[in-house]
């Protein structure tokens, strides 16, 4: 799903899909996943940072669309700080908030899809 953060005073394109939690782990060691699937458990410090990390990589995926070019790109807690260097604290849960919707309409979307793809399967069978 392509879309794009308001943040610092410009819109950063963002993408999110399958393959952004695995981009997450192997950059952070960390996983997106089970994060968010707890995210109760977690305090607002660690929800802003987990979201500021997805931001980092969806718009790494944004900025290098090429998988295997960005997989082979300087992609680590470094250059992730230095990202995040350029925004103002104030607008960090904004821009927290911002990614975790993007994240969520991606989920939903994939949800919505695969309804989709089933009905259409099933409607196939019936028309048989």
């Amino acid at each position: 799903m392509y879309s794009t953060i308001k943040a610092g005073g410009k819109e950063i394109p963002v993408v999110s899909n399958a393959a952004t939690a695995f981009i997450f782990k192997q950059t952070f060691k960390e996983d997106l996943l089970t994060f968010i699937a707890k995210l109760e458990e977690h305090s607002d410090g660690e929800t802003t940072e987990m979201m500021l990390k997805a931001f980092y990589v969806m718009a790494k995926q944004a900025e290098v669309p090429e998988m295997s070019k960005l997989l082979k790109s300087e992609m680590n807690s470094e250059t992730f700080i230095e990202f995040i260097s350029e925004f103002n604290i104030l607008e960090t849960g904004d821009i927290a908030l911002q990614v975790f919707n993007v994240w969520n309409g991606n989920a939903e979307t994939s949800a919505t899809d695969e309804e989709e793809k089933s009905s259409k399967k099933k409607t196939a069978k019936v028309e048989k």
